[in-house]
C-alpha cells in the first residue's frame, strides 16, 4: 500500500549531532538515571566540556532530543492534516498515520518521550505544552466528527486517550524486521480507532 498522509517516511530523519546521537543510544539502553555525561561523551568520542558548552548538562541533552522528537511528530501531523481535507475520518487517518510513523520509523526518538518525567519543572512544562498540542489536534478531529455525525463517541477526550495510548504503545513492541510494516500497522490502528469512536460500521460507543 502507499504511505498514508503524514507518514514519517515522507520526511527526512532529524539530523543529530554526535553528542545527541550518542545520548539517544545511551538513554534507550540505560534510561535517564542510568545515563551519565561521561558515558555520552565517551560514546561520541568527544570531551565533557563539549557537551557542557552545547547543552549545559544531561537534562539539556534530553530536552534537545525531546524537542527533536516533538518537531518531527508535529511536522508530520501538520503536513498530514493539511493534505487530508475537512472530512473527520480522513483527518483521523492522517493523524493516526503520522503518530504511527513517528513511533515506528523514529522509534529511538519516540521511546524517549517517557523520560520527560525526569525533567525539572520548567523544562517539563515546555514539553507538556507541546504534547498537549498533539492531544488537542486529535480531540478537535473527534469533536468535528461528532458534530457532523461521523462519530458517536460520548466522551471525546476519553476516546482520544484510548487512541493515543493504543498507537503510542507500538513504541514498545514494533520491530523493523517484524512481519508488519508501519503502514500495515497504521491501517489496523485506523480501523480500531474508528470502532472506538463509534464510526459507521465501527464498534460500540465509549
Amino acid at each position: 500500500m502507499n504511505d498514508g498522509p503524514g507518514d514519517a517516511g515522507a520526511r527526512a530523519e532529524p539530523a543529530l549531532s554526535p553528542i545527541l546521537a550518542a545520548a539517544r543510544l545511551e538513554l534507550r539502553e540505560n534510561g535517564y538515571h542510568g545515563t551519565t555525561v561521561r558515558r555520552i561523551v565517551a560514546r561520541a568520542g568527544l570531551t565533557m566540556p563539549a557537551l557542557y558548552y552545547h547543552y549545559g548538562n544531561k537534562e539539556g541533552v534530553l530536552v534537545a532530543l525531546l524537542d527533536l522528537g516533538m518537531d518531527d511528530l508535529l511536522g508530520h501531523l501538520r503536513d498530514g492534516l493539511a493534505q487530508a481535507g475537512h472530512d473527520p475520518a480522513d483527518r483521523l487517518r492522517a493523524f493516526v498515520f503520522a503518530v504511527t510513523g513517528h513511533v515506528t520509523r523514529r522509534q529511538d526518538l519516540a521511546i524517549l518521550h517517557r523520560e520527560y518525567r525526569f525533567l525539572s519543572d520548567g523544562a517539563r512544562a515546555g514539553y507538556v505544552a507541546r504534547r498537549d498540542e498533539v492531544d488537542a489536534m486529535l480531540v478537535d478531529i473527534i469533536e468535528d466528527g461528532v458534530v457532523d455525525g461521523r462519530f458517536t463517541v460520548r466522551d471525546t477526550r476519553f476516546g482520544a486517550r484510548v487512541i493515543l495510548g493504543m498507537v503510542q504503545g507500538a513504541t514498545d513492541w514494533y520491530r523493523p524486521d517484524g512481519p508488519d510494516t508501519p503502514e500495515t500497522i497504521a491501517d489496523r490502528f485506523v480501523e480500531a480507532a474508528l470502532r472506538v469512536l463509534g464510526a459507521e460500521g465501527g464498534g460500540r460507543e465509549q
